[in-house]
């Protein structure tokens, strides 16, 4: 009986020491302090290219403590999902946020399409860990090549009597943003509306970009409207606007089909009878010849592969 007394009374004594400390403040409770997080400025980058021009600028993706001034062990990272990969670097100015993520594309390898891949964010101590900005790269097919005249349209206006009509000029310009040259410009024939003969034509070079001149020869023609028409080709053009080809194909050494010869034909190599403008020596397109192996697979051929060759 004497030491169940004594428990209680511990028990009681215990009790009350503990009230005690709570009523004069010994023991205290104090909220958690939240975790800071991560702000991501913009949401998302989008890229917008059209092959054979130069890469679009890098963009930048601002990184920013919230609740807190830095933000510790800061790290960035490229997931491309299932798609394409190797196509998006990206490069981090510091471990402390704030901080910025350059995003860079490259189109080396890509053929024209919708690519996409996410930047993750991440930092150690950050409630919102990670963040994922999602990126989209817009890649438009060539532009083929070809000229543009500027202008397209000349008029002449003299009067019998007076002094010979001035010469006009006519810009050559090529339609693509491609690097390599447009050769082989030449001055086709003047179709007439009329008496033929009066217009004359000379060029400044035979590659473009060059200048068309033009002058009206009045001598023998009376007073009138008179009007023309003239052709101008390229004989030579930018096989880079052939990005590659793609294919599957399957190789049966037994049945004599083991190789495969694919061709970029063009106008000059293509006879009239066919399409093009070339009346001799036709075929002689650009074009590559693969050995094929017994299994079905693919390749893609770039025009740097592809020689000249008669077919």
């Amino acid at each position: 009986m004497a030491t169940r007394a004594v428990r209680t009374a511990l028990k009681g004594a215990l009790v009350l020491c503990v009230f005690a400390a709570f009523w004069n403040g010994a023991c205290s409770t104090t909220e958690p302090v939240p975790l800071p997080g991560i702000a991501v400025t913009p949401a998302a980058v989008t890229f917008n290219d059209t092959m054979g021009t130069a890469a679009p600028a890098p963009q930048t993706i601002a990184v920013a403590p919230e609740g807190k001034a830095t933000l510790p062990g800061l790290s960035a990272a490229v997931d491309y999902g299932s798609g394409t990969a190797g196509w998006l670097t990206i490069s981090l100015s510091d471990t402390v946020a704030p901080a910025t993520v350059t995003v860079t594309s490259n189109l080396a390898s890509l053929s024209a399409g919708t690519y996409q891949a996410t930047v993750v964010i991440s930092a150690t101590d950050a409630a919102n860990s990670p963040q994922l900005v999602p990126v989209t790269f817009e890649l438009n097919p060539r532009v083929a090549a070809g000229m543009v005249l500027t202008p397209s349209t000349i008029a002449f206006a003299d009067t019998t009597g007076n002094a010979v009509t001035a010469t006009q000029a006519v810009t050559i310009s090529r339609s693509d943003t491609g690097s390599l040259p447009l050769t082989g410009l030449t001055i086709g024939t003047a179709t007439y509306v009329g008496p033929p003969g009066w217009l004359n034509a000379s060029l400044s070079g035979t590659e473009a970009p060059a200048t068309l001149t033009l002058s009206a020869k009045r001598a023998g023609l009376a007073a009138g409207t008179y009007s023309a028409t003239l052709s101008l080709s390229l004989t030579c053009y930018d096989a880079s606007a052939y990005d590659g080809i793609s294919f599957w194909v399957k190789g049966n050494a037994a049945a004599g089909n083991s190789q495969i010869r694919f061709n970029v034909q063009t106008p000059v190599t293509e006879p009239v009878e066919s399409g093009g403008v070339c009346t001799a020596g036709c075929y002689g397109h650009f074009g590559k010849v693969d050995d094929l192996d017994s299994i079905t697979w693919e390749r893609t051929d770039k025009a740097g592969a592809l020689k000249r060759a008669v077919k």
